[in-house]
């Protein structure tokens, strides 16, 4: 808890060190960087930051597949999830961003077999967390072609999540973090570090942050957050991206478990005037993924620039 007091705290110091001649300065121009991509059908608990703040709003359309075994059972799980998201950069301010994203509607089906004995579907309609989050680009270099932007960031999210007071555990919540999440109220910090470069049509960016999940009275879970991408401006029109992701815990579940979860995320983007529609996918690489990720997620938004 104290490292997010200062980490909050150190941020604003930035943002009150630069705000004065940030106004001064021509916003950042980075036309033609790659932003993250969007994806998540399940429980991504931490999706990427974009390294350059711009006053965007849209939603995300998501489906995700996975089966797993232990033992004699099978479970196939069916997700999907509704992720509205929006951001403000101010003009006297450019290099301020101020977000939001909610998971306005998540639905999970479950399909349990056990040999004969079971073979069962359960589903549920649940309200998604909510996420907001603060960004300042702190750092920005334009060299020729080449652009760089260093923003450190600060986002919390909100248990809004109905699912984790179910007496169910394989919501999403509960399957990420603990069970422990339905006896106690939780919290989720991420003080982390976006970084962009653009050289040319090509893009890199990469997204780090340690996430704090205090479930209070009960546990604190440490949890490592990345995403790196590399991608291709075709154009001014069309994005082609490469992501990869991954969360490690540090700390260990009710089960003495840690959590090593990768996945790989290809998407296009395609950009028309001031609108902006994704269609990508994330495959799981690794057996902890399944939870975070699914085996196979597939997602389709639509974004648009609400700047001048």
């Amino acid at each position: 808890m104290r490292l997010v007091i200062a980490s909050i705290a150190a941020l604003a110091l930035v943002l009150a060190a630069s705000s004065g001649h940030a106004a001064q300065e021509a916003k950042p121009g980075f036309s033609d960087l790659v932003w993250p991509l969007g994806v998540e059908g399940g429980p991504l608990l931490s999706p990427a930051v974009s390294p350059v703040p711009t006053t965007r709003a849209g939603g995300m359309a998501s489906v995700l597949f996975g089966t797993r075994e232990r033992g004699l059972t099978t479970y196939e799980l069916l997700s999907t999830r509704l992720v509205l998201h929006g951001q403000w950069s101010p003009e006297s301010v450019p290099r301020l961003g101020l977000g939001a994203q909610l998971v306005a509607l998540q639905t999970t089906s479950m399909h349990t077999v056990l040999s004969r004995a079971i073979d069962e579907w359960k589903s549920f309609f649940d309200l998604g967390p909510t996420r907001l989050h603060v960004a300042f680009v702190a750092f920005w270099m334009e060299r020729g072609k080449v652009e760089l932007a260093i923003t450190p960031f600060v986002r919390i999210s909100l248990p809004t999540d109905t699912s984790r007071i179910r007496d169910e555990r394989n919501m999403p919540i509960r399957r990420t973090l603990d069970d422990r999440v339905a006896l106690a109220p939780y919290m989720l910090f991420e003080p982390g570090l976006s970084v962009g470069l653009t050289a040319g049509p090509a893009s890199f960016y990469t997204h780090q942050a340690p996430l704090l999940a205090p479930v209070f009275g009960e546990v604190l879970h440490f949890v490592w957050s990345m995403h790196v991408g590399a991608a291709v401006n075709v154009l001014g029109r069309l994005h082609i991206a490469l992501e990869l992701s991954g969360l490690f815990r540090a700390t260990r579940d009710y089960r003495d478990q840690r959590l090593a979860a990768l996945a790989l995320c290809p998407g296009i983007r395609y950009l028309h005037r001031k609108v902006a529609f994704e269609l990508s996918a994330r495959v799981g690489l690794t057996g902890d993924a399944h939870d975070m990720y699914g085996d196979f997620t597939l997602g389709f938004g639509v974004s648009a620039s609400l700047g001048g």
